[in-house]
């Protein structure tokens, strides 16, 4: 079980707390207050930066209905919670790459995230993403908190390429040949994804439990079949008699 911190305090400014302090107490709120959840989604694996896991996630299925990500789709990175030390370690965030930050020195390359710009430039209260940040933190839309959500209960093998700068990614997010691998959740369990296969096809997780459970319930069905046959067989001998 995860050990997670009080929820972040949202005393000051509600949108500049969210921002910089939210922990695990919040992101789990968040996934609970969800009304809608993924149940299927495509992907491409793009590589490490920092032991950081980046992915672009490219559509999503909500209740069966295919929607696809605006501008094409949403880079994703799994947290090592070191940065902030907010127990985020092993959440999937949204980001926007890799930026390069150039100081006194030689300067330094960091990941890009969505709420960077809301952090120097607070919006104001009352605006519609106001609402969204107060609502979704730094996730900042519901559709990113929904894949969030559900990339937390799948396993995204990692790829052993290490990422440098953004020059690294583009490619790959330009790339036609790459085809997005598909991943779903089979029941309402929490499943682990099986890892893909050769072609970029489907990658499907699925519960054990649920698996044995219908296997134990053909076998039921099988033994009552064979239980009736017996039956009619034993009745046709007496009628003979």
């Amino acid at each position: 079980m995860r050990l997670c911190l009080p929820k972040t305090p949202l005393q000051k400014n509600p949108v500049e707390e969210i921002l910089k302090h939210m922990n695990c107490s919040d992101v789990e709120t968040i996934y609970g207050n969800l009304t809608d959840n993924i149940t299927e989604l495509s992907y491409k694996n793009i590589g490490m930066f920092s032991d950081r896991h980046i992915i672009f996630v490219t559509k999503y299925y909500n209740n069966g209905i295919e929607k696809n990500i605006v501008s094409g789709g949403q880079l994703f990175y799994k947290s090592s919670g070191e940065s902030r030390g907010t127990g985020l370690g092993g959440y999937w965030l949204p980001c926007n790459g890799i930026e390069t930050i150039k100081d006194f020195s030689d300067g330094y390359t960091r990941l890009a995230k969505p709420e960077d710009i809301y952090i120097h430039h607070l919006p104001d209260e009352g605006t519609q993403i106001y609402t969204n940040i107060v609502t979704y933190g730094r996730f900042i839309t519901k559709v990113n908190a929904m894949i969030s959500k559900f990339l937390s209960q799948v396993e995204i093998p990692k790829l052993s390429n290490e990422l440098i700068t953004q020059e690294d990614i583009e490619p790959i997010l330009s790339d036609a040949g790459i085809i997005p691998i598909k991943i779903r959740i089979l029941s309402s369990a929490v499943a682990n994804a099986a890892a893909p296969n050769g072609n970029g096809g489907a990658a499907i997780g699925g519960s054990k439990k649920r698996i044995r459970r219908k296997s134990k319930r053909k076998t039921r069905r099988k033994s009552k079949r064979k239980s009736k046959r017996n039956s009619k067989r034993k009745s046709k001998r007496k009628s003979r008699k």
